[in-house]
C-alpha cells in the first residue's frame, strides 16, 4: 500500500537525518492528504473481498488527483519486487517509527509472505 503524502501528526516528528526529509516535510504540509484520505489505501486493502489472496499488490494514489488512494500501481523502481529490497525497507521504516513515536510496532509477516 502506499498512501502518498500525508500531512500527519508523526512528519511534525521528523528526523531531517535522514535523506530527503525536509522536502518529505515541506510537501506534507503543502500538499498533503489528511490522514483519513492517506489511510484509504490500506484500509481499502485490508477489506477488500477481491484482494483477498493477492497480498503483495501496490495500492495507492493514481497522482493525478491526489485524493483516489484505491488505485492499482506498479512500482517505479524495480527493486520493489525484490523480497530482500523490500524487507530492508520494512526494517527500516519500523526502526524510524519505534525511534520517532517511543513505542513497538507490532510483529507483523515478512514481507516476503502472501496474505
Amino acid at each position: 500500500m502506499l498512501a502518498g503524502v500525508v500531512a500527519s501528526r508523526l512528519m511534525d516528528k521528523v528526523n531531517f537525518r535522514y535523506p530527503f526529509a525536509i522536502l518529505t516535510y515541506v510537501l506534507s504540509k503543502i500538499a498533503g492528504q489528511t490522514p483519513s484520505l492517506g489511510a484509504q489505501s490500506t484500509i481499502y486493502a485490508a477489506t477488500n473481498p477481491k484482494l483477498t489472496g493477492h497480498g503483495g499488490q501496490y495500492i495507492g494514489p493514481n497522482y493525478q488527483l491526489n485524493f483516489f488512494n484505491c488505485y492499482p500501481r506498479k512500482p517505479y523502481n524495480l527493486r520493489a519486487y525484490h523480497v530482500d529490497a523490500r524487507q530492508r525497507l520494512w526494517d527500516e521504516t519500523v526502526m524510524i517509527l519505534e525511534e520517532t513515536t517511543g513505542r513497538q510496532v507490532p510483529n507483523l509477516p515478512s514481507v516476503g509472505t502472501r496474505v
